[in-house]
């Protein structure tokens, strides 16, 4: 585990460092080549990335589960998401009833398919 951890903070840090080292040292960069900063930006983020694979491979023997899906949530998912879907490609389909009747169809049908999506976490679970 702590191999994740020390792989997520390289992998994740270095972006954050390329981001902010216009704003916070501009000098050092300078002392640097372009070419010779990014490849050692890359290294670093290659080491993360290695180090993230070999943790997964390492307890992906040992699964532990923290949460199991409803026996039936799959089933009203997937007939609630068919529904959302169906709003969606109606704001598309010319002259139409479901347009005619909601102003907009496309925030209704994703509003309508996050609502039910956090209902059977919350609820199901």
């Amino acid at each position: 585990m702590v191999l994740l951890i020390y792989g997520l903070i390289l992998f994740l840090e270095i972006y954050c460092v390329s981001m902010t080292v216009d704003l916070l040292c501009k000098d050092q960069v300078a002392s640097l080549e372009v070419g010779a900063s990014q490849v050692l930006f890359k290294l670093i983020s290659i080491a993360g990335l290695v180090f993230i694979t070999l943790s997964y491979s390492k307890f992906r023997l040992l699964p532990i589960t923290t949460w199991s899906f409803p026996s039936l949530g799959w089933l009203i998912t997937f007939y609630f998401s068919l529904v959302s879907l169906i709003l969606i490609t109606a704001a598309y389909v010319p002259n139409n009833v479901i347009k005619l009747k909601l102003k907009d169809s496309v925030l209704v049908g994703i509003n309508f398919w996050a609502l039910i999506h956090s209902t059977i976490v919350v609820f199901l679970a």
